[in-house]
């Protein structure tokens, strides 16, 4: 197995013009936003929120958390793009801090075969009814000399499946099955991220969907599956597409019905998702509320009856919202 500092080195590289960043290291629900005041996105942050412009342009709002160096306890807030902060609310105010983390789904670096014990299984749980045998979510580089020979040509991160006595993760790429000894597998993190599915077709990639990978070009690559050939297969979605790309037999397939893993938000949650700490102990939820014609991530308490985040300076306390909760 290749050691975490190579993975480093792998998945933490220029891509496409941009720094390519990406949970590597370790399997968790939240990593580290870089050095305080200079942050870096990983491309597969999770979007949870929005707020439109007076044009029309949407611009993504994340979740993140901070505040424990300056003694707030673990504050769920929102991280703008462009900006050097996490922004919550605290005490009737909203408080900016440059330390803080990202919300992202949990990848557990492997090879040569290997599946954690945590692992997502990627088909019948996510809405097939042919369930067995299982087939796991993974991805993993292609096109990295040091990791393919020959060279497949640009470095991307490629979106696919893998199952019990499989050698590596195979993903759908440029028209093929390509196996991949060297990869990543989705794992359930204790707390597991909610995780819930909808039934798509034609390409249309729903609000939520999970994006986990990414083509040469920078196209983002969602996670999906489809039912092919009497089996259901985890696999790659982009509007393009016009289906979920799926690996069967060594060869890629676009199957127009499919099913799409989603950020599970409820209107009645369970709590079972703590994503942060207040000052005075408490577990804190993620939330999101709309004002405005925007949609904002922030926290709450399963005592408390709002969703708390801060804006223009203030917190602002909404009655109507829903937690990120299975």
């Amino acid at each position: 197995m290749f050691t975490q500092t190579s993975m480093w080195k792998r998945y933490y590289a220029p891509f496409a013009g941009l720094l390519f960043a990406c949970n590597f290291a370790m399997a968790q629900n939240f990593v580290s936003s870089g050095s305080p005041g200079a942050p870096v996105l990983p491309f597969d942050a999770i979007a949870d929120g929005y707020v439109v412009s007076p044009t029309g342009v949407r611009t993504p709002l994340y979740t993140c958390r901070g505040g424990e160096k300056e003694g707030y306890g673990l504050q769920i807030g929102r991280y703008t793009p462009g900006s050097t902060t996490c922004d919550f609310s605290y005490g009737g105010l909203e408080i900016s801090v440059p330390d803080f983390q990202f919300l992202v789904t949990s990848w557990q670096n492997e090879s040569g075969g290997v599946i954690p014990f945590n692992a997502v299984v990627g088909n019948g749980s996510l809405g097939s009814p042919l369930a067995p045998p299982p087939l796991y979510i993974c991805r993993g580089v292609v096109g990295e000399a040091s990791l393919q020979r020959p060279a497949l040509g640009p470095v991307s991160l490629q979106l696919g499946e893998i199952g019990r006595g499989d050698a590596g993760c195979v993903v759908p790429y440029s028209g093929k099955g390509l196996l991949l000894f060297n990869y990543q597998v989705l794992v359930a993190e204790t707390p597991a991220m909610p995780i819930g599915t909808s039934s798509e077709s034609g390409g249309f990639v729903p609000p939520d969907a999970i994006h986990a990978g990414t083509d040469a070009d920078g196209t983002p690559l969602y996670l999906c599956s489809a039912i092919y050939g009497g089996s259901s297969h985890p696999g790659k979605l982009h509007s393009s597409f016009g289906g979920c790309n799926i690996s069967f037999e060594g060869v890629e397939h676009t199957v127009a019905s499919y099913f799409v893993p989603r950020v599970d938000w409820l209107g009645i949650p369970n709590y079972d998702f703590p994503s942060g700490t207040d000052s005075n102990g408490a577990p804190l939820h993620v939330c999101r509320a709309y004002l405005n014609g925007n949609l904002y991530p922030g926290k709450t308490q399963k005592t408390w009856k709002t969703c708390n985040f801060g804006l223009n300076g203030k917190e602002e306390m909404l009655t109507n919202y829903e937690i990120l909760s299975n």
